[in-house]
């Protein structure tokens, strides 16, 4: 079965029906680890390894640097795909092209820095309320980033409020 997000799929083109072919091999080893990754909220060491040799950790990554670089419908129609298999797999996947678009806009400086030794680069993002903050050192966790934990190149932006 192939997932659709629409009732009528329009052509799909060769890196995403690819893509969905990959999804679909690796769908075993997706459906043993997702409720561990639903309880333990985050993906099992085999499911990220499935994933990203699949190829799915690339969807947004600019083909110059390696990737797919997949516009957002066919990144939404590999995406449903994963998700038959495991949903928390799919939203880890969907969270990964969002940032990989944020993170294509980025100079040439920026994309070398991110993708020059290869486009396999564990991304996370998060966007939302307006929290408060404090002046820290050293590292910090987010409650509403996913996968932040998997990703050690996760930056942290906001704006302080002086009193």
């Amino acid at each position: 079965m192939t997932a659709s997000i629409s009732g009528e799929r329009a052509p799909l083109t060769e890196p995403t029906r690819r893509l969905m072919a990959a999804a679909q091999e690796i769908a075993p080893v997706l459906r043993r680890s997702a409720d561990a990754a639903e309880r333990d909220s985050r993906l099992t060491p085999e499911a990220e390894r499935a994933l990203r040799e699949a190829g799915l950790f690339r969807l947004g990554v600019p083909k110059r640097w390696g990737g797919a670089e997949l516009a957002p419908a066919d990144s939404m129609e590999v995406t449903a795909e994963v998700a038959l298999a495991c949903p928390s797999s799919a939203w880890v996947v969907m969270v990964s092209y969002v940032a990989q678009q944020i993170a294509a806009s980025f100079g040439e400086q920026g994309r070398q820095d991110l993708w020059g030794d290869g486009p396999d680069v564990p991304m996370c993002g998060v966007f939302g309320r307006t929290r408060s903050s404090s002046r820290t050192t050293g590292s910090g966790a987010s409650p509403t980033s996913s996968r932040a934990g998997d990703c050690p190149r996760s930056r942290c932006t906001g704006f302080r409020r002086d009193p």
